[in-house]
């Protein structure tokens, strides 16, 4: 097994591209859940 990687999704309008500071600002805030499939090798 290598390094593993946090998986994060969620939905952004291309016209409201945001920066990687807005995004550190978002996820350390309210990071969005992580997705179904990826519960089978996460925990």
């Amino acid at each position: 097994v290598g390094p593993t990687f946090s998986y994060y999704e969620f939905k952004q309008s291309m016209e409201n591209r945001l920066t990687d500071e807005e995004w550190r600002k978002i996820l350390d805030s309210h990071p969005p859940p992580e997705p179904e499939w990826t519960s089978t090798f996460s925990e």
